[in-house]
């Protein structure tokens, strides 16, 4: 359904035009203060799905969650679709009720509106302007440093698994080690045996020959950290 266009009827008259301009600015500028009290009272800074709030109004208990500037910029609302506009409102208000021109609200509550001699809209919707600026900055540092924590834990986590991979090397590697010296240690005592045969020179020569590729592979893999590969060229 289409929305039809509003029509105006510009003033003929000076005390016509004195008349519905000043009611035409002051019902703006009401409009601009009821903006604020309703994004005051359904949001806050931050992220959504803060702890509920209650008031106690007579018989009636009113339970209400506070929305994130981004989710209330999410519902479309005239003038109010993004969420720097959102925040802006949102201080303009905040900033009029530490200076005492309005009061603390919350939804479904009445509230009264300043005029134009307590409180001057154009500043605290410029004031509103700044601060929002000054939280969207904090909240982009705030998302960097995250970032940042979060990229510093996975080089420690990649380095943690460098380490443990780099010590099951080793330690598959002196295990191998150890296994040729034992058979070196066997084949060594039965020198003295007579049963010694040209056999077993041959395979004591090459475990020793073995050895000294252990060695040589552990040699290499302190001084690259390539276990993997040393350790697959003696298999």
């Amino acid at each position: 359904m289409a929305i039809s266009k509003g029509t105006f009827k510009v003033p003929s008259t000076k005390n016509q035009l004195v008349s519905q301009a000043n009611r035409i600015g002051r019902a703006i500028e009401n409009g601009e203060w009821s903006r604020a009290a309703m994004v005051f009272a359904w949001t806050e800074p931050g992220q959504a799905g803060r702890p509920k709030t209650q008031k106690n109004s007579g018989d009636v208990t009113q339970i209400s969650t506070k929305i994130s500037f981004s989710d209330f910029a999410a519902l479309g609302i005239f003038g109010l679709k993004t969420r720097k506009t959102v925040a802006q409102y949102w201080h303009a208000w905040d900033n009029a009720r530490q200076d005492g021109a309005v009061t603390d609200v919350v939804v479904g509550e009445e509230v009264s509106l300043p005029d134009e001699d307590e409180a001057d809209w154009k500043l605290y919707y410029d004031s509103g302007a700044r601060s929002a600026d000054k939280t969207e900055a904090v909240t982009e540092t705030t998302a960097d440093q995250d970032v940042s924590e979060t990229s510093d834990e996975s080089v420690d986590t990649a380095t943690e698994d460098d380490v443990d991979q780099s010590t099951a090397g080793l330690d598959q590697g002196l295990a191998q080690v150890a296994q040729i010296t034992k058979q070196i240690g066997r084949l060594a005592a039965s020198v003295t045996d007579t049963s010694f045969e040209t056999a077993d020179s041959e395979r004591l020569a090459t475990e020793i020959q073995k050895l000294i590729n252990a060695l040589e592979a552990l040699k290499t893999g302190v001084t690259s950290g390539t276990w993997d590969e040393q350790l697959e060229s003696l298999s």
